[in-house]
């Protein structure tokens, strides 16, 4: 007796090596443009990491597990108000902040996660990051 396992995966596939290149770039210039300490991490909608550039002893697959969930939990919040889908996430400590972002891409939604220590002046890092997330998508879509 055999058994055939039939799943139907239709989540996107990596990023191409041009897209991945792209992405990174967009990242490293997130990172330069905001004040402090910064690290920044790309999730594919999956929860697993596409590109990353971190400082210090952060585990790249939990914030990209993290973000990916985070984001899901928000727009899940967003609908239980009537409210459209969810932006962006904030979490202020008084060392610094973690910022999740969603980067939406045609029926996915990938995720970045900034993690910023306190000499980063939060409205640049919300700036900043917009349009870091818009840059990125454009780049995954360019090169799907």
């Amino acid at each position: 007796m055999s058994f055939v396992l039939d799943i139907e995966d239709d989540s996107p596939p990596a990023l191409s090596p041009e897209a991945a290149a792209a992405c990174d770039a967009r990242l490293k210039a997130l990172c330069e443009r905001v004040s402090g300490r910064i690290s920044a991490v790309l999730a594919g909608p999956d929860g697993f990491e596409l590109t990353a550039l971190v400082e210090g002893g952060l585990s790249v697959p939990k914030l990209a597990a993290l973000a990916s969930t985070l984001t899901a939990v928000g727009d899940a919040l967003a609908r239980e108000t009537g409210l459209p889908e969810c932006d962006d996430l904030l979490m202020q400590t008084s060392a610094g902040a973690a910022l999740i972002r969603a980067v939406p891409v045609g029926a996915q939604r990938y995720s970045l996660i900034v993690i910023s220590n306190e000499r980063t002046v939060l409205g640049k890092l919300l700036v900043v990051s917009r349009e870091c997330a818009h840059e990125i998508a454009e780049e995954i879509a360019r090169y799907q």
